[in-house]
């Protein structure tokens, strides 16, 4: 009997202590303040930049600001801006707020959020024109998209076409359109559409919208995403489907421009549409340069009896007399006077074949000196042109690369421009996985274990660590997951990588439940990188993991695969609980409590209860021997 009566204090006094020390472990799960918030304003824009703190679980941030003193008691009522960046843990990062006031001072204030919805401190700062703190600089918000146009191409394919402005670390675009004008507040509930081209910097871009209904005019409105995930003003146009033929394009719309003046670049001449051959002189010329504002045309190679003038994308052109191969030359310059190379494109005039040219006299044969051995480029750093691959972009990346095969717009720099060259005529990518010696790079999940709750958005990074004394170039990543537990949303790529998007190394297979992704990094690393975030959203209750999906390969210069040979294990586990109540949450969050740093506090909390259990342990057995006497 008296067992009995202590068994109920027992448990009485548990449920009152458990309680008690939950209200302070809840509260000590609250996020810290962001460290080091600074800004600084150029014209209507004003760039922060903060240290986030290195803790688990941080959901968003909730940025406000204001032309008058911010402070607790006001921070509610003021301006809030939206698009801030994702929360990433012991990261330094950036913003760029626009549309502010010029030669105005701005207050602002910065709050962090975990996923319990508990949140930090108030961080402040006072920014004024010509002044405020450091950096900010380093992810402003991109610029948008410039001559955005549309053109139908049947009943139902209209084609767009935009200039992507030159800026670093672009992610992608997000288009929308409706049959309805898009604004600011319908933007968001318009159709998305999928499949966008990766944004390529300077250069100009076009794709299809195929599905159209006929005959029915259509409006667009795209934006422009950086990998912090700020975005662009959208900008807009429109343009009617045709009903059953011709029909014309609608204008560019909105948007901002500004920035410096761009220097030529993608520019090229198409004749007749990229026709073999032609039976009249008459032809119609396609033109595309970036940034150009001016153009000479000519059928000599020097264009030296040409004459500046505006330029524009479509002009008729006569051809030389004479049957045979014809040749158009076309050079191009900005508003800044800077010229391109001339480019020029041929076509075959008429059936007659070319004249045969008179023989040249052969004249006599002067000694051959005898040839100097030249070394040859180690494999995968400078090849032929026709077996240049992506890696090879990524191992010759940079200036001063004049007469590199490398570079395939012969502009004496290795960048994103050679990249699109690329794109348009791929070549597949060579992938030895004959290695040498056993390397030592790995790829591997961060965090490895976690716990959420049903429709809980988290994020799960990769990285990718090469060997030591290695370095290395081009990764794919392959992962798997459960389908039925798990949605994939996307993708960030992390620093500097350039993602390849194309059909096979760019795949999201839904009914698979895989997700295939590659990217390079320019000149290379030697020391552990974020490859890319990867968001997914927990569907309903359960267990499972991601894992990484065989023949996944790092690149070194030689396109050697650093992986071939090695065990991958590492892989993500997760809980996903049913979105019952705040206390599964609470739950979730404690249970997440052994990833990472949180280790230690995970362990201090484990001998707590057995500590716990092991007092009601003795007061059970004093019990019945206390009984028993």
């Amino acid at each position: 009997m008296k067992n009995n009566h202590l068994y109920t204090i027992f448990t009485v006094i548990s449920i009152i202590v458990i309680s008690v020390v939950s209200v302070p472990f809840t509260y000590a799960a609250v996020p810290s303040s962001v460290s080091n918030f600074t800004g600084s304003i150029s014209g209507t824009s004003a760039s922060l930049s903060w240290k986030t703190p290195a803790e688990s679980d941080l959901s968003e941030f909730e940025l406000r600001y204001s032309t008058s003193p911010l402070n607790d008691g006001n921070f509610s009522i003021a301006t809030q801006y939206t698009g801030t960046p994702h929360p990433f843990s012991g990261q330094t990062q950036t913003m760029t707020v626009n549309g502010l006031n010029a030669n105005t001072t701005y207050y602002f204030g910065l709050k962090l959020y975990n996923i319990m919805g508990e949140f930090s401190g108030i961080a402040f700062i006072t920014v004024s024109p010509g002044g405020g703190g450091g950096g900010g600089q380093g992810c402003p918000s991109p610029f948008s998209v410039m001559n955005f146009s549309g053109t139908p191409n049947s009943a139902s394919v209209i084609t767009l076409s935009w200039q992507t402005q030159t800026q670093s670390d672009l992610s992608e675009f997000d288009l929308r359109y409706s049959k309805n004008q898009i604004t600011e507040g319908t933007f968001y509930i318009s159709t998305q559409y999928t499949g966008t081209p990766h944004p390529f910097s300077g250069q100009t871009q076009t794709m299809t919208v195929n599905g159209l209904e006929t005959n029915t005019k259509y409006y667009f409105a795209i934006k422009i995403f950086n990998l912090c995930g700020s975005g662009s003003p959208f900008v807009t146009t429109s343009a009617t489907t045709n009903s059953g033929g011709g029909g014309g394009g609608g204008g560019g719309g909105g948007g901002s421009g500004g920035g410096p003046i761009l220097p030529v670049a993608g520019y090229k001449i198409i004749i007749n549409n990229d026709a073999e051959r032609t039976d009249t002189r008459d032809v119609n010329l396609t033109l595309t340069a970036v940034s150009a504002s001016q153009m000479k045309i000519s059928n000599k190679a020097d264009v030296s009896d040409a004459s500046w003038e505006a330029y524009t994308d479509k002009k008729s052109w006569i051809l030389s007399e004479g049957y045979g191969k014809k040749t158009v030359y076309v050079k191009y310059r900005n508003s800044n006077n800077e010229e391109s190379i001339i480019v020029f494109d041929d076509i075959q005039y008429g059936n007659e074949p070319s004249p045969i040219p008179t023989p040249t006299p052969i004249p006599t044969p002067t000694p051959i000196p005898t040839p100097i051995p030249v070394p040859q480029p180690p494999r995968g750093e400078v090849l032929g042109a026709r077996t240049l691959d992506f890696n090879t972009l990524m191992v010759n990346w940079g200036v001063s690369r004049k007469n590199n095969l490398a570079d395939l717009n012969k502009d004496g720099e290795v960048d994103n421009r050679d990249v699109y060259e690329l794109m348009r005529d791929w070549t597949e990518m060579k992938v030895d996985k004959n290695y040498k010696t056993q390397s030592g790079t790995i790829i591997s999940f961060a965090p490895t274990r976690l716990t959420v709750v049903e429709g809980q958005e988290f994020y799960a990074i990769v990285t990718v660590e090469p060997g030591t004394n290695e370095k290395t170039y081009t990764a794919q990543v392959k992962l798997q997951y459960p389908k039925d537990l798990l949605e994939f949303k996307s993708v960030t790529y992390w620093d500097n990588w350039v993602p390849v998007i194309r059909p096979e190394y760019d795949i999201h297979d839904v009914d698979k439940g895989i997700i295939v992704k590659t990217a390079g990094y320019p000149e290379g690393f030697t020391e552990k990188k974020v490859f890319g975030v990867f968001r997914f959203v927990a569907k309903k209750p359960g267990a499972g993991a991601i894992s990484f999906g065989e023949n996944a390969y790092v690149l070194d210069a030689e396109n050697y695969n650093k992986l071939a040979g090695a065990q991958i294990p590492s892989v993500l586990g997760f809980s996903t609980l049913d979105n019952g109540s705040p206390q599964l949450k609470l739950l979730a969050s404690i249970l997440s409590l052994g990833e990472g740093t949180n280790g230690i506090t995970f362990f201090v909390i484990f001998i707590f209860f057995l500590i716990l259990y092991a007092l009601y342990l003795w007061y059970k057995s004093k019990g019945t021997e206390e009984d028993e006497e």
